[in-house]
């Protein structure tokens, strides 16, 4: 019972100890992107049941699944992906901030929750209010929290370094902490954790070095506490590495739909977000002409341009400028010159049906085709859980259920992937870029 906590339903505000919380994205409808006049983010909620429903098929029925919707759910929204997952049979969440974990609150979510990266300072008074679990970093941590006095023990799970060589303690330090922990009365020990260095695969000698590692953490810890739980495995272990499941396990980009990594055999996940934008001026320009900051591109022949209702503000990466790719009207297109803060340019010669109002798909699925997110990323030279994490306020977000054929989802493991950029209409790079 949450005595100092107040919810505000009807302004998704929550109030702990004097602080509010916003509870952004708390009642979004089942719309059509086409009915949004801006950039818009859709997310499927049949997509994130699936996606949920396809990890579970590889956990014994015991194991718990704790989603991790940090970052404002990887971008798609923490509380509508929670919400979905929540109904889907998620058991805890992950976040990095007790400001995370408050807009859940705010949302009704009563989960267990988990704050992955630790708790400090006032925000511990916070997580105890909000009946969060907090990961326990090292012995200066817990004497952090011993000094402030809590009204009840902190419910903490402990941090073991396996190898990433961030948060948490190192094996031969561990035995230390748990002396210190027997004898404190401000936390209570509910479950012992670690992170794998990498996420997109799993399968070499040293991360399997790390669940033994983590192997051995665990059987010190149940010496004291039988009945933790204990927890390793990200989305990649989560799909391909049964021996580090454990207790429960954490996946993330992949509730998405997003493959962490190539050749895990993820062809079944279904990607949740579809990112578009509108069409807000089509231009007809004569050959020899630059467009664009920097006049980084020049026009080779009378070419009609497009310009999109998106931009770096928005969180489409201007290293797609003179890169990138968009769907229109089923056909990639080419970005050309720079992504501006608020618009981007793509060229639609060879697509003479494009008009003010339609709609272009910046990554995701689009009817039988899809861009996925990972391609893009691919092209920017970055990662998808940038361009996804990245994506800004201004961009609407709204629930959309998706068909994605098999043709369609087939292109993401495409041997070629550069050749799907070009298929439609060609650009010219100055030496200004």
């Amino acid at each position: 019972m949450r005595t100092a906590a107040t919810i505000e339903a009807a302004r998704c505000l929550y109030n702990v100890r004097g602080r509010w919380y916003h509870g952004a994205h708390c009642e979004l409808p089942m719309i059509a992107p086409s009915d949004v006049r801006t950039a818009c983010a859709a997310v499927d909620p049949s997509a994130l049941r699936h996606n949920l429903a396809l990890l579970r098929s590889r956990l014994p029925r015991e194991t718990r699944l704790l989603a991790v919707v940090k970052a404002d759910g990887y971008g798609h929204g923490a509380v509508l992906v929670a919400t979905q997952l929540a109904a889907a049979g998620a058991d805890w969440f992950g976040v990095a901030t007790v400001d995370e974990a408050a807009e859940l609150r705010a949302a009704g979510i009563h989960h267990p929750v988990l704050v992955l990266s630790g708790v400090h300072g006032k925000d511990l008074f916070a997580a105890a209010e909000l009946e969060l679990a907090v990961a326990l970093l090292d012995m200066d941590h817990l004497h952090e929290i011993e000094s402030l006095r809590l009204s009840r023990p902190l419910p903490v799970h402990l941090k073991v370094d396996t190898g990433m060589g961030r948060f948490g303690v190192d094996l031969h330090q561990l035995r230390a902490l748990l002396d210190a922990v027997a004898n404190s009365a401000a936390v209570s020990v509910g479950g012992v954790f670690s992170h794998f260095a990498r996420a997109e695969a799993v399968d070499s000698d040293f991360c399997r070095s790390q669940v033994e590692t983590f192997r051995q953490a665990v059987a010190l810890v149940r010496q004291r506490w039988p009945r933790v739980i204990a927890h390793l495995a990200n989305s990649a272990a989560t799909w391909t590495l049964a021996e580090s499941h454990f207790d429960m396990v954490r996946p993330g980009l992949l509730l998405y739909g997003v493959p962490p990594g190539p050749g895990l055999g993820t062809e079944q996940f279904r990607p949740a977000m579809q990112l578009t934008a509108p069409v807000l001026q089509v231009r007809e320009l004569p050959a020899g002409r630059p467009v664009g900051y920097g006049q980084t591109f020049i026009t080779q022949r009378p070419t009609r341009v497009a310009v999109l209702g998106i931009g770096y503000a928005d969180g489409y990466d201007r290293r797609l400028s003179n890169s990138g790719a968009v769907l229109l009207r089923g056909c990639k297109v080419p970005v050309i010159g720079r992504v501006c803060m608020d618009v981007t340019l793509v060229d639609v010669t060879e697509l003479p049906a494009v008009k003010v109002g339609d709609r272009a798909v910046l990554w995701g699925p689009a009817g039988e085709r899809c861009l996925p997110v990972e391609e893009v990323a691919r092209c920017a030279d970055a990662i998808p859980y940038e361009l996804l994490t990245r994506v800004g306020r201004r961009v609407k977000r709204c629930l959309a259920e998706m068909e994605l054929t098999t043709h369609a989802r087939s292109e993401v493991d495409a041997t070629n992937p550069e050749a799907q950029w070009k298929e439609v209409g060609t650009w010219q790079r100055s030496s200004a870029l």
